[in-house]
Formats: structure tokens, C-alpha cells, sequence
């Protein structure tokens, strides 16, 4: 039983026993103590620490990205704790003026001077010696909008028209990825970052059902037509290239052409792995894969670790995301919980589309 009383006299707690002992007051200094979850610390820190060894091994022969990568890594460490200390209900205020930022900043990926091709795609912006993708800000600033917009609208997110809106508005930032940056694994994930974050309102059900019942049928629909075309390997060249990415990952062997060489390596990546791996820092198809250190790094691990590491790595991924899901169940208000469960999806949509692409689960949406 606690009991408080006015006048600046401290409360007093009422123990089991009848004994009433002065309760700790709250401090007034700026610097409170704030619970933490030293598991989801733990595996952000040791996953971090993970995938920086992974890089050195990747790049062992080649260009060595482990410098860089380490100072990337400890300038986000450093900056997670900076962030821990802001209070996160500020972001409610400034979240359309964060959204049209990070909307700017895709937009000036239209401006020849200040973006950088590579691999065929100009997803790179560079300001002086600094360059970045403007995609992954945008995917921060679209949960942090996302979860205002949602906040916002309460219980009235139930009605079938205010989830079709928002729904519409989840397509718009994933469509406006995809227009800008020419980058349809990110135009996904925001999609897909915006549907976990509704799903947790509690939207209106029927119109969630109807649409996924045309998901399904559209996917199904897709496959059976993409599975009945046949092209001779001269007819196959003059295919548009997102036709010719479905049927390389439809028919990896048939259509074996310099473009699916990515995707054949990554698999025979995974397969040489076998149960224990050869060990850390030998793999040999490292050698051969061009982008070994970023969109195939799955195959490494499953090469060098096997399918005991790339077991241990996913199960890592796992427990992480079973901690934000704790935050976001357990979170004070609805405003937290939608960010939590925007990060769980940000990081579980992106773990699965990499590990689908390494495997070939799912078309390759790169350029090699």
C-alpha cells in the first residue's frame, strides 16, 4: 500500500508487518536512472561484434573493409548510448519534420552532381567526404512518422477507411523509395515496416483480410504465369530485367547467364559449408562473389560456420527480436510500443530478405 501526501512530507510505504518506513523520493536531477534490458544491449553489442569479424573474413583477400567497419561500429555504439538519454516523446513533436527531411534527402538522389552510381544503381548520396543511403534514413524517419500517424488516430484506425488511408500511405513511402532510389528491397521493407506497425493498432479486420486474400492470389497468379514462360537464350536477352530476375530464381541452372552468377556462387557458398563449416576465415567462394562482404555475407557464414553457425546467428537474430517484442508489449504508452515494434520490423523484414536472397528463396533484387 503506498500512500501519498501532500505538503513536501515523503510518502510512506506500508510493509506487510504494519511497519511504515519513508519511501525513496524521486529525484529531481535532470540524469534519472532508466531501466534497461541488458539482453537486448547484450545481443545488439555481440551481433554488432559478430558482424564485424564476418566483414574481416570476407574481405581477407580483397579490399579489407574491417577498418572502416570498426569505426562504424563504435561510433553506433557511441551513439546508442548518446540516444538512450533522450527522451523518445520529442520524436512525437518533430516526426513530419524528420518525414520531410529524410523525404528531401531520397529526392536528391535526382541531382547527377551529388549522387553516387555504383553497380549500375545510384542509391548513394555523397556531401562532401561523407556519402550514405538516403534509403535507410527514410526507413527510420517512416517508423517514427508512421507511429505518430497511428498514435494519432487511436481507436479510429478500426474504421475501414481511415486503415485503407493508411494503408495507402504505407505504399506511397515504399513507392517513393522505389521511384528515387531505383531500390525495390527497401521499397519492401518499408511496406512491410508499415503493415507490422498496423497490424499492432488493430485495424479493421475485414479490409486486413481481403487484402491479403488478393496478396495471395496476385503472388500465385504471378508465379503460375512466370512459370509457364520459355525463352530460348536469345529471347531471354531482349526480356525485361525484372522478368529475367524471376525466372534466373525460378531456374537458376537454365538461365545461367553472368547476371545469376551471384546467385549460383552464393549457393554453392552454403552448400560447401556442410554441417561444422570449413572454419573461420576460409572460405573460397569469398573470392569469387562480388558483393560477398554485404548482400551474400549469409553464404560466408554458412561456408566458414555451417549450418551450426548459420543456426547460432539466426538464432541470435531471434532472441533479439523476442526482446523488442517485450519492449513493445511492456511499453508505458502507445506512441513507444509502435516505435519497438517498428524496429522489430525494420530489423526482422531486413535478416529474412537477406538470408532469402542468399539462399535463392527469393528473386535477387540487386543488379548482378
Amino acid at each position: 500500500m503506498v500512500e501519498v501526501q501532500s505538503g513536501g512530507r515523503a510518502a510512506r510505504v506500508q510493509q506487510p508487518g504494519g511497519n511504515n518506513v519513508p519511501a525513496r523520493r524521486k529525484s529531481s536531477n535532470w540524469l534519472k536512472i532508466r531501466s534497461c534490458d541488458y539482453s537486448l544491449i547484450f545481443m545488439v553489442v555481440f551481433l554488432v561484434l559478430f558482424g564485424t569479424v564476418m566483414m574481416y573474413s570476407a574481405t581477407l583477400y580483397t579490399e579489407s573493409y574491417f577498418r572502416k567497419q570498426a569505426v562504424f561500429a563504435i561510433a553506433g555504439i557511441v551513439i546508442m548510448l548518446v540516444v538512450s538519454l533522450i527522451d523518445y516523446h520529442i520524436l512525437k513533436k518533430f516526426a513530419p519534420v524528420i518525414f520531410i527531411l529524410a523525404l528531401i534527402s531520397l529526392m536528391l538522389l535526382l541531382v547527377p552532381q551529388l549522387r553516387v552510381e555504383l553497380n549500375n544503381s545510384a542509391r548513394w548520396l555523397k556531401l562532401g567526404g561523407l556519402s550514405f543511403q538516403p534509403a535507410e534514413i527514410f526507413k527510420i524517419a517512416v517508423i517514427i512518422f508512421n507511429a505518430a500517424v497511428l498514435n494519432k488516430c487511436g481507436k479510429k484506425i478500426q474504421k475501414a477507411s481511415v486503415t485503407l488511408e493508411f494503408i495507402g500511405l504505407a505504399i506511397i513511402e515504399g513507392g517513393a523509395v522505389v521511384v528515387f532510389s531505383d531500390n525495390l528491397s527497401s521499397g519492401i521493407i518499408v511496406i512491410a515496416v508499415a503493415m507490422c506497425m498496423l497490424f499492432v493498432s488493430k485495424p479493421n479486420k475485414k479490409v486486413c483480410f481481403i487484402l491479403i486474400a488478393l496478396a495471395v492470389v496476385f503472388v500465385a497468379g504471378a508465379l503460375f504465369y512466370y512459370e509457364s514462360l520459355d525463352y530460348s537464350p536469345a529471347e531471354f536477352a531482349t526480356i525485361d530485367f525484372r522478368t529475367q530476375r524471376v525466372l534466373r530464381w525460378l531456374h537458376p541452372e537454365k538461365y545461367n547467364d553472368e547476371k545469376n552468377f551471384q546467385t549460383l556462387h552464393s549457393l554453392y557458398a552454403i552448400g560447401s559449408g556442410s554441417f561444422g563449416g570449413k572454419g573461420l576465415g576460409n572460405s573460397t567462394e569469398k573470392m569469387i562473389l562480388p558483393e560477398a562482404m554485404n548482400d551474400m555475407i549469409f553464404a560466408i557464414v554458412c561456408e566458414e560456420l555451417g549450418f551450426v553457425g548459420s543456426t547460432f546467428l539466426l538464432v541470435l537474430y531471434g532472441i533479439l527480436m523476442q526482446r523488442l517484442a517485450f519492449i513493445a508489449r511492456n511499453a508505458k504508452e502507445f506512441f513507444g510500443s509502435l516505435i519497438s515494434v517498428g524496429i522489430f520490423g525494420h530489423i526482422g523484414v531486413q535478416v529474412m530478405l537477406n538470408v532469402a536472397v542468399a539462399t535463392n528463396s527469393m528473386p535477387n533484387t540487386g543488379n548482378i
